[in-house]
């Protein structure tokens, strides 16, 4: 027998003796624990006759807002599912947690499913497009054609359920395979300074973890993947290239730090620093207000921005923090339309300014108070050089004389990024204006290892 509060069967006896008023019977906290039917009759089990009057059965709905069940490619079973009805204090719902979780959604359109790098129909069990990793024969494999035992979180590489004993398996060897990598290649690696904690509890991440993003949480607390602060093989590698900003470009050099003129400029990007009325480098002191001061920063490469968010205080405000965030609102939901996507600290290693707290980062509002004010791209490049292993890039502000202005043009100036993060854009987009106080739309983040396309 099921108990009655785990939605079996409940019953409620009438007194012995009523009164010529009747009784009022009243069962409450039953659940239903799932769709179905409910029985409800009243019987009369004496031998006496027995008069009932204004039977009365409700219904409160709980909280769920759908329930789905799917064919193991993905298709889901309409006669087994069900959805909620938003009252009129709900209104529409939406659900976004479908087939494989929150990878995933639905496009009401084509009825694909839509994941972040391709889309997926259910009825064949065959993505639309290619695979850009190529893992298996067929570029259009579902699931490894395993649905049962394999998940594809991003629509790139397929990978073992969490839970199961493949995805132990399959750690074990991916450690092993970059182990014997790491020893078949030791010369190519004799001038990289390297510290890998190899373990079979898989701390080493390869590429097929970092593009789960993390599956459901549960690979969080299995511990895959480099902890918290850490680039996920701890490589430690200089970098050739340097960054200039000059008051209204943010330039990407290659070559001796400082040296322009022995450097090959690889690409201008768009730069504004100081808040309205004070974009001029001899504002540079003027606290909160004036632009970046002159002098040596760096940009902390080593922590990983791919799932690293910005965190707020009490009071609204941003916690100040180390390395590249990207900027959300403090739902976690929509980005921060002050600050933009994304955002750089600047390290101060050789500046004369007491000033400090210091970003770069891409709100496209025209202004901004001390930090600089750039392109949404610029957080591709430091992404690419944080995966090919380099922990910090130098930058330089220099002004070419005391009344350089410091307005690059970059209010709202139409974000361009590399062409090869443009699939990636495919259902967030990138909005035409911004600025004022509207949500950006997600910056999407390609898998490891990406590679930099510079603006031609």
């Amino acid at each position: 027998m099921v108990l009655a509060a785990d939605g079996g069967v409940a019953q409620q006896q009438v007194a012995a003796s009523v009164g010529s008023n009747g009784s009022s019977l009243t069962l409450a906290n039953i659940k239903a624990p799932k769709n179905g039917y409910a029985y409800i009759y009243i019987s009369n089990q004496s031998n006496n006759d027995v008069y009932f009057d204004n039977l009365q059965a409700g219904i409160v709905q709980g909280n769920i807002a759908e329930e789905n069940h799917y064919y193991a490619y993905g298709l889901k079973i309409a006669t087994l599912s069900s959805k909620k009805l938003g009252d009129i204090y709900e209104g529409s719902l939406k659900n976004n947690y479908l087939y494989q979780g929150a990878f995933s959604e639905l496009d009401d359109e084509t009825g694909w499913t839509d994941f972040m790098l391709r889309d997926y129909d259910a009825q064949i069990g065959r993505f639309i497009q290619q695979d850009p990793y190529t893992q298996f024969p067929s570029p259009y494999t579902g699931m490894a054609n395993d649905p049962i035992n394999t998940i594809d979180p991003s629509g790139g590489i397929g990978i073992p359920c969490p839970g199961t004993s493949g995805l132990a398996i399959f750690l074990d060897n991916a450690v092993h395979a970059v182990s014997r990598f790491l020893l078949n290649n030791a010369s190519l690696l004799s001038k990289i300074s390297i510290g890998i904690n190899i373990a079979k509890t898989g701390v080493f991440v390869t590429q097929a973890i970092q593009t789960s993003s993390m599956i459901n949480g549960q690979i969080t607390s299995m511990q895959v993947g480099a902890a918290a602060g850490q680039t996920a093989n701890n490589i430690e590698k200089e970098t050739a290239y340097w960054i200039l900003y000059d008051g209204t470009t943010v330039n990407i050099y290659e070559g001796t730090y400082g040296d322009k003129e022995s450097s090959t400029l690889i690409e201008s990007l768009a730069g504004t620093s100081g808040g309205k009325n004070y974009q001029n480098s001899g504002n540079q002191n003027v606290s909160q207000k004036g632009p970046v001061p002159e002098g040596d920063f760096s940009v902390n490469l080593s922590i990983s921005p791919r799932n690293r968010k910005v965190s707020y205080s009490d009071d609204g405000q941003t916690n100040q923090d180390v390395g590249i965030q990207q900027m959300t609102d403090r739902k976690g939901t929509g980005f921060n339309a002050e600050w933009g996507r994304w955002r750089a600290r600047l390290e101060k290693n050789n500046v004369n300014s007491s000033r400090d707290n210091f970003y770069l980062h891409d709100s496209y509002k025209g202004f901004s108070h001390g930090c600089i004010e750039t392109e949404t791209r610029l957080f591709y490049f430091f992404l690419s050089l944080h995966d090919d292993g380099v922990s910090t890039i130098k930058v330089k502000v220099s002004y070419p004389n005391k009344n350089t202005p410091t307005n690059g043009g970059t209010k709202n100036l139409k974000p361009i990024v590399p062409g090869n993060v443009k699939p990636y854009y495919k259902k967030y987009g990138y909005p035409p204006e911004a600025m004022g106080n509207k949500n950006y739309g997600k910056i999407p983040v390609p898998p490891a290892p990406y590679k930099y396309v510079p603006r031609q």
